[in-house]
C-alpha cells in the first residue's frame, strides 16, 4: 500500500516543483531569481480553495528562495479577472498566476475573453490535484450511482441539459 502523507504536506511537496520549474523561464536571470518579491495571482477570493493552496505554498516558496511570494486575490469572473491581470502582466517571471482548471474552461464560457489562453499564458506545473466528489442530499433515495437515474425528477420544469446530463451519465 502506498504512504499517504498528509494534506498539508502533499500541497507543500506538490509545490515545490513551482519554484525549480520557473527557472529556465528567465536565462537571463536565473542566476539571481528571484531578486524581487514574486506576485502569485490567485483569481479567487481569500478562504477559498484555491487561496487555501496558495497561502502554504507561497510560505514554502520564500523560505525556499529567501525572497517573499506574495498573494493577490483577484477574485471574480470564475477567475478570468485574475488570469487577465496575470496575462497583462510584464514577462519578467515575478507575477505569476496560481489558477485551477477554470482559467481553461473559460475559453468555453464566454464569448469574449481580455486574454487569449494560448498565446497569453503558459503552464509551468501541477501545484496540487484535488478529486471531486459526487453528493447528493440526504433526501435523494439513490445511494449508489446505478440507483441515481432513478431518482431523477419527474417534473415537467427539469431542465432539459439537466436531463441529457441525466442520460448521458448512466
Amino acid at each position: 500500500m502506498p504512504i499517504r502523507l498528509p494534506r498539508p504536506l502533499r500541497v507543500l511537496v506538490a509545490g515545490a516543483p513551482l519554484l525549480l520549474a520557473l527557472l529556465p523561464l528567465l536565462p537571463a536571470q536565473a542566476q539571481d531569481w528571484p531578486n524581487k518579491p514574486v506576485r502569485v495571482i490567485v483569481p479567487f477570493p481569500p478562504g477559498g480553495g484555491t487561496d487555501t493552496v496558495a497561502r502554504p505554498l507561497t510560505a514554502k516558496l520564500s523560505q525556499l528562495s529567501g525572497q517573499q511570494f506574495v498573494i493577490d486575490n483577484r477574485g471574480g469572473a470564475g477567475g478570468t479577472i485574475g488570469a487577465a491581470m496575470a496575462a497583462k502582466s510584464p514577462a519578467d517571471g515575478y507575477t505569476v498566476l496560481l489558477s485551477p482548471v477554470h482559467v481553461a474552461v473559460a475559453v468555453t464560457a464566454y464569448k469574449s475573453l481580455p486574454y487569449d489562453l494560448e498565446k497569453d499564458l503558459l503552464p509551468v506545473t501541477t501545484v496540487a490535484i484535488f478529486p471531486d466528489v459526487l453528493v447528493a442530499a440526504t433526501r435523494v433515495p439513490a445511494r449508489t450511482l446505478p440507483e441515481r437515474p432513478s431518482a431523477r425528477p419527474r417534473s415537467p420544469t427539469f431542465p432539459r441539459r439537466w436531463s441529457r446530463a441525466w442520460r448521458v451519465s448512466r
